[in-house]
Formats: structure tokens, C-alpha cells, sequence
């Protein structure tokens, strides 16, 4: 904040936003359970995808965005799902 950077916060007393993703230029999208510290990365058995898929990053940044206005204290809406195609065994619920 002191950078001014806008920074949110999860501030539920029963649930917690454990999303772990990056989305990177609408294209790329990074997730998985790695706990991005240097705990994570040098202590711990984590995974991590990397898809160069642009529907899916869609999903995901979606999905940020609604957190976003969630955290914000506003009305979110309900979290969207993505197919990518029939051909494709990849379906995101959130």
C-alpha cells in the first residue's frame, strides 16, 4: 500500500480464499499448490501447471475479478466455469 499498489483483503471469519494462480498477459495462466515463498519453493513438495491456453487464463482472471470486487465489499455474482471444448477432458468450476 505504501507503494500504492491496491492491495484487498479476505476478512471472513468462516472462509478464506485459498486461490493459488497467475494469470500472465490474458494468455498464460500458472497454478497449482505451490505456496509462492521461499518456504514453498525450497521446503516443500508443491506442484505447479503452466497453461498456454487463453480460455482457461480467461476463467481464472474471471475469477480474480470477482474476488476482487468480493474483497471489496461489493456484490460479487456468482463464480463463472469454463469448457474449453468437446475435445478437451479440462473443465474449471470454482
Amino acid at each position: 500500500r505504501a507503494a500504492g499498489i491496491a492491495v484487498r483483503t479476505d476478512s471472513s471469519a468462516k472462509l478464506h480464499m485459498h486461490h493459488k494462480f497467475v494469470v500472465v498477459d490474458s494468455e498464460v495462466l500458472i497454478n497449482g499448490s505451490l505456496n509462492w515463498t521461499t518456504a514453498g519453493i525450497r521446503s516443500a513438495n508443491e506442484n505447479v501447471v503452466v497453461s498456454r491456453m487463453p480460455r482457461l487464463a480467461k476463467a481464472f482472471s474471471a475469477e480474480f475479478e470477482r474476488l476482487w470486487l468480493a474483497f471489496g465489499g461489493k456484490s460479487a455474482g456468482k463464480a463463472a466455469s469454463c469448457s474449453l471444448s468437446r475435445s478437451e477432458e479440462i473443465s474449471v468450476l470454482f
